[in-house]
């Protein structure tokens, strides 16, 4: 009867409604298809709730009531292993139950308890699973797969972690040098010179943590890094520069600040402040002039953090000439660094000065006064 009406209707009418129609029909079993996935997702969910549950209370009855590793007789030891074992081959569920209950385990104990985790995930051959997922075409469980080797200390796929250093998604990759780093592998500053894409601010962090979180770590002379032409990896190096006080990185750093590029010279200046660099405030008067204000105002509180008193004059003068809050706010912050000689100062300006100069002094003179300081 539909056909018949449609038929009656002259032709681009009769494709019209046809085309509406499978729209319609695609519309339809698309909403369909969302809501049997959301619904499927919430099932597995709880049953993986479930499953951790499970796997949680076994491990804690079971291998947690121990102080060490060499306390659990051997055959308890084969008997839970067995158990795990079943529980791990019944069901995907479990399997992803284990690994996530074993990481969670790991991240929240320390000691010897951390022994026994891991020589449990590595005896029910849960790290060959977490490998497996590295062949996913899903980038997101690559990248679960990487965090979860580097937090389980699986030495044991560090090969597959450096191949997954060529992934071509930068956030897999990113993950595979956090592992890279966290395992102390002998190449684990390479991507230093090879990684080509910049790295997110994220990233950038996420790489600083890894190396905060290696134990015995050898960090390498960064000056070398600090040369590449990745604007990015620069960034992370400068970082990891100012967290670990890598003194010897300051010659280099002062070369660079002759790069006309704004964003790194902001951060060169602020490591430099943050190192007490003392060698570098010539190098910081010099390019004063041809920065732009938020460099400039970086390049007066480094000089007030290095408070050497050589560029005392310099930071006065500045405080005088400007009429910029941002720089006159700085100017005045870097003179109250200067402790030992900021009475001196104050004293000797007092006269002639701006409403707000004098309102500037006075913010930083009151917390000052109230600590004993001036």
């Amino acid at each position: 009867m539909y056909l018949l009406l449609v038929t009656s209707f002259p032709f681009l009418i009769q494709l019209t409604a046809i085309l509406s129609s499978i729209a319609f029909i695609i519309i339809c079993a698309t909403i369909v298809f969302i809501f049997i996935n959301r619904i499927r997702k919430a099932g597995f969910k709880r049953d993986i709730v479930k499953a951790e549950k499970i796997v949680y209370e076994d491990l804690s009855d079971n291998f947690l009531i121990y102080n060490t590793l060499s306390e659990i007789p051997e055959e308890k030891l084969e008997q839970e292993l067995n158990r795990l074992s079943k529980l791990k081959n019944s069901s995907k569920i479990f399997r992803q139950a284990l690994i996530e209950t074993m990481v969670k385990f790991k991240l929240n104990l320390s000691g010897t308890m951390v022994e026994i985790i891991e020589v449990a995930y590595l005896r029910l051959g849960l790290n060959k699973l977490v490998v497996s997922k590295l062949k996913s075409s899903i980038w997101s469980k690559r990248a679960e797969a990487l965090n979860q080797i580097q937090e389980m200390n699986d030495h044991s796929s560090l090969a597959q972690v450096d191949t997954a250093t060529k992934d071509p998604n930068i956030d897999v990759r990113v993950n595979a040098y956090a592992a890279l780093i966290r395992l102390s592998a002998s190449n684990r500053f390479t991507f230093l010179t090879e990684e080509k894409q910049q790295l997110s601010a994220w990233h950038q962090v996420y790489l600083l943590d890894a190396v905060s979180k290696s134990t015995n770590l050898q960090l390498p002379d960064f000056s070398d890094f600090l040369k590449v032409d990745n604007k990015s990896i620069i960034s992370l190096c400068i970082k990891i520069i100012v967290h670990y006080k890598r003194f010897e990185t300051i010659p280099t750093m002062i070369g660079l600040l002759n790069r006309r590029d704004e964003e790194l010279n902001y951060q060169l200046i602020e490591a430099l402040g943050l190192l007490n660099a003392e060698e570098a405030e010539e190098g910081l008067k010099e390019i004063y002039q041809q920065e732009p204000e938020n460099n400039k105002s970086q390049i007066l509180l480094a000089l007030g953090n290095i408070a050497s008193g050589a560029s005392l004059h310099f930071i006065n003068t500045e405080f005088l000439k400007n009429s910029s809050h941002l720089l006159l706010k700085s100017a005045t912050q870097a003179m109250a660094q200067h402790r030992s000689g900021f009475t001196t100062q104050v004293l000797q300006m007092t006269q002639n000065l701006t409403d707000g100069q004098q309102l500037m002094l006075k913010h930083f003179k009151e917390p000052l006064n109230l600590h004993g300081i001036l």
